[in-house]
């Protein structure tokens, strides 16, 4: 089952950004969940819990920072699932924790796809050490901006420019576009943006998405400028290449 947390933005880790914190946390039982939620730095961070078993049957991972992967070496599901993850997203950062002492082991790990790994069972001091490195590292590699044609986006000053004309966004409308924008050209789902803007289920019936892809709209197409945002009928929404 999937569990959300967000709360404060005090206690940020030294050198990592404040804007958008996502950790996935896949594992058996909800030990690291519980240590992670216990850990002053990551008060104000998202935080989702998957098993193995929901994880396998998830192909998105475009809201996360880091994925922590906690894994039976000799369970061939856990080196699929590693290969899978680093399939669907090549420079994501993955921790993989593991009981097994091998050095043959862990060099498969680290192989498949691994960035780092730690032998169970470990202190929680060098465990926290290892996650702010690779999230240092993460956030080191996003772009501080995205330009789609006569569209720029700037995160670190959260502001919106359409040639010369300045766009002033909401919050949530600002989180959507920025998704459009990072995978301009593919068409992204209702039920995607439902998770990864508003936290809520696929299944979800509400026509937030749609009423919130129309106030983009009309701020960013001006009548007498190309159209951006196209939507794709039963599918969901696709901002068009430059």
């Amino acid at each position: 089952m999937t569990q959300f947390r967000e709360l404060s933005n005090e206690h940020l880790p030294s050198g990592i950004p404040h804007p958008r914190h996502c950790i996935l946390v896949i594992e058996a039982g909800h030990t690291i969940l519980t240590l992670l939620e216990s850990e002053p730095n990551y008060a104000n961070f998202i935080i989702d819990s998957l098993s193995a078993f929901e994880a396998e049957s998830r192909n998105d991972y475009g809201r996360y920072n880091l994925v922590i992967l906690d894994v039976d070496i000799h369970h061939q599901n856990g080196v699929t699932l590693l290969r899978q993850l680093r399939h669907h997203r090549p420079v994501l950062p993955i921790l993989v924790l593991t009981a097994s002492t091998a050095i043959d082991d862990k060099v498969e790990l680290l192989q498949t796809g691994a960035d780092d790994c730690l032998t169970k069972p470990f202190a929680s001091v060098e465990f926290i050490a290892r996650i702010d490195v690779l999230l240092r590292r993460s956030w080191s590699a996003i772009p501080s901006s995205l330009k789609v044609g006569e569209l720029t986006l700037s995160r670190t000053e959260r502001h919106v420019r359409r040639n010369k004309r300045s766009i002033r966004l909401t919050p949530r409308e600002f989180a959507i576009l920025d998704l459009l924008m990072q995978h301009a050209g593919q068409t992204i789902s209702k039920a995607t943006l439902l998770r990864e803007v508003w936290n809520l289920p696929p299944e979800t019936t509400s026509n937030v998405v749609e009423v919130y892809i129309n106030y983009i709209r009309d701020k960013v197409e001006s009548p007498e400028e190309p159209k951006l945002i196209r939507t794709i009928r039963g599918v969901g929404y696709q901002l068009a290449h430059a």
